[in-house]
C-alpha cells in the first residue's frame, strides 16, 4: 500500500510540475519608473505569475522600449533597451 502511495504522489507532482499552460499578456504595464505596454508570455505556478518567454516593452511616451527573453522569471540570453 505504502508503494502505490508512493507512485501516485510522483505521478501527481509530475502532473503540476510539468503541467503548467504558457499564456500571452499583452496591454498595459506599469513598472517602478516607466507606464506603458508590454507583451510577454508566462504561466502560474502556486497564483504567481512565472515569466517564461519573449518579453517586450515601449513606454507610454515612446522613448523606452525594452526586448528580451525570460526563463523561469530570470532574465535569459540578451537583452535591448533604448532610451
Amino acid at each position: 500500500m505504502k508503494i502505490i502511495t508512493l507512485i501516485l504522489s510522483f505521478v501527481l507532482a509530475g502532473q503540476f510540475a510539468f503541467g503548467q499552460t504558457t499564456k500571452t499578456y499583452s496591454g498595459n504595464f506599469n513598472s517602478k519608473n516607466f507606464q506603458g505596454t508590454s507583451t510577454y508570455s508566462y504561466y502560474e505556478e502556486l497564483e504567481q505569475r512565472i515569466f517564461n518567454g519573449p518579453f517586450s516593452f515601449k513606454s507610454s511616451t515612446g522613448n523606452v522600449s525594452v526586448v528580451g527573453n525570460y526563463k523561469q522569471s530570470l532574465k535569459n540570453g540578451n537583452w535591448e533597451i533604448v532610451f
